[in-house]
């Protein structure tokens, strides 16, 4: 049997497909499909709100996803809560709301976040909006559902968050807070 050098054979032509159609389809099934929609930074930033939101109660978000202007929004639909911008103003109001929650729900107020549903969508400047309906059982007969709203650019930066729709729903009676409803204009 003669001695084969592969040191110098060129392996390519059996590696290569036989048929040219399979290149592209391979290349379609590596390819992520989030990509059109955010990078990997902004994925990042997705991951943890999921890990850490169930947890926002008591529990800060890490400033490393957070702008040092990150503007919160109470309620936009509502009049009656203004802007609030600054990352010291914004860990401020969740520390507060930790605070109250866990003197009026006492050790409940740990309880996890349940998300019930998630999705993202794409913003201008390849910016995305990642939004969760979130749901906490305060206790066995009062439970509250709202929405987050998280408008994240393409560094993975939180630079505004939206707190929307509140919910309390009470002995299965589902109300809106009604200090949160908007005054009727005259």
């Amino acid at each position: 049997m003669p001695f084969m050098n592969f040191r110098n054979f060129n392996f390519m032509p059996l590696l290569r497909p036989l048929n040219p159609v399979y290149k592209g389809a391979e290349h379609l099934c590596r390819k992520n499909i989030h990509n059109q929609v955010y990078n990997v930074e902004t994925g990042k930033t997705i991951q943890i709100l999921q890990d850490l939101v169930p947890l926002v109660l008591y529990r800060a978000l890490p400033d490393a996803i957070l702008d040092h202007h990150v503007e919160l929004v109470i309620f936009p639909n509502s009049l009656n809560f203004p802007r609030i911008e600054g990352l010291t103003i914004y860990k401020f109001i969740f520390k507060t709301a930790r605070l109250l929650l866990s003197s009026t729900y006492g050790s409940s107020a740990k309880r996890p976040i349940d998300i019930i549903h998630q999705l993202h969508s794409s913003m201008e400047n390849k910016n995305v909006r990642y939004s969760m309906k979130c749901n906490w059982i305060a206790s066995p007969n009062d439970e509250y559902t709202w929405v987050f709203h998280f408008d994240i650019d393409k560094k993975g930066i939180i630079y505004r968050h939206i707190i929307d729709n509140l919910e309390r729903n009470r002995s299965r009676q589902c109300e809106k807070i009604s200090a949160l409803k908007p005054d009727p204009i005259e």
